[in-house]
């Protein structure tokens, strides 16, 4: 396996879930490189995935120096292309098309004409109506401030930013000999071998009180434990939900859940506890939550929750 590339995913927001901008090459810690590059090895030879492209997505926490693994995708970015063809000299594209043809890649850095290129996300977090767009003599003069910048706007004067959250497909009326197309059946992988160990427990029970005129339904939901012997790993997944009401009182309704997901291989073994309790008022619905993550039998992470949410008239 062989990195070429490592791009800086700067995030923004309220939540800091939105891109604000991709940077090339990146500015993490040498060593910090090194070690996804070294997990990206450890994962991609386990896999078995070879002859092809590929991309790897990590968020490192500075703070405690972890890295965690995002995402692994099959293919490369087209967001990343002019990041690499401005610092490199070349589009990554002839990574893809060497492979393809059965050749080793030999992918030239640092032979571009910029030191830094980035890729920037200009974002309003907020619903807005657009009221003027810039004249393709204005981009051109901004473009002419920074050597090989490229504004492209992706608005138009009058619309909603909220319009671009909207899917609209295209339309095509019925043609005459529609009724004769068929299709093939649908193709795909084979499932992969799945074991199941231990004994799954699924049931769903009502307890009424006379005496309180409480009602309870109590949920289990217990999948045990399957084990994929192609990934060499245990999955265990159980969950146990009680909702409760008494009489005509709608400030009695209660809900909990109690969910715990699992993962093992050999001696390594994660997992998850989440406890959600939901209750309300008659002005407020309360939600307490407690997530508790452990590594072995170490608790790595804890958070607690604790919200009351306005009913606004429901």
């Amino acid at each position: 396996m062989e990195v070429y590339g490592t791009i800086d995913s700067l995030r923004c927001g309220p939540a800091r879930s939105s891109f604000d901008r991709y940077q090339y090459p990146s500015r993490l810690p040498a060593e910090v490189i090194d070690r996804m590059s070294a997990i990206s090895r450890r994962v991609i030879r386990h896999l078995g995935y070879s002859t092809a492209p590929f991309n790897i997505e990590y968020f490192w926490d500075p703070e405690s120096d972890r890295i965690h693994l995002l995402e692994i995708n099959t293919r490369i970015s087209k967001s990343h292309a002019p990041l690499f063809r401005m610092v490199d000299g070349n589009y990554h594209h002839q990574v893809m098309v060497e492979l393809g043809m059965g050749q080793t890649p030999h992918f030239a850095q640092g032979r571009g004409e910029c030191a830094l290129a980035a890729k920037f996300m200009v974002r309003r977090f907020g619903d807005a109506r657009v009221t003027r767009v810039p004249t393709p003599a204005e981009i051109a003069r901004a473009e002419a401030t920074v050597p090989r910048a490229n504004v492209h706007i992706a608005v138009r004067e009058g619309m909603r930013l909220t319009e671009h959250s909207r899917l609209i497909l295209p339309e095509r009326r019925p043609r005459p000999g529609d009724s004769a197309i068929g299709f093939a059946p649908a193709e795909g992988a084979a499932p992969s071998p799945v074991e199941q160990r231990g004994t799954p427990h699924h049931n769903w029970r009502v307890v009424r009180d006379l005496a309180s005129d409480e009602s309870t339904l109590e949920v289990i939901n217990d999948s045990a434990t399957v084990y994929f012997p192609e990934l060499d790993l245990e999955l265990q997944r159980s969950a146990l939900e009680w909702y409760s009401s008494r009489g005509n009182d709608y400030g009695s309704v209660r809900g909990e859940t109690l969910w715990e997901r699992g993962l093992r291989r050999n001696d390594w073994a994660v997992r998850t506890q989440t406890r959600t309790v939901l209750t309300s008022t008659p002005t407020h619905f309360r939600v307490y939550a407690q997530l508790d993550a452990y590594q072995g039998e170490h608790r790595v992470f804890a958070e607690t929750w604790n919200e009351a949410i306005e009913r606004d008239s429901v």
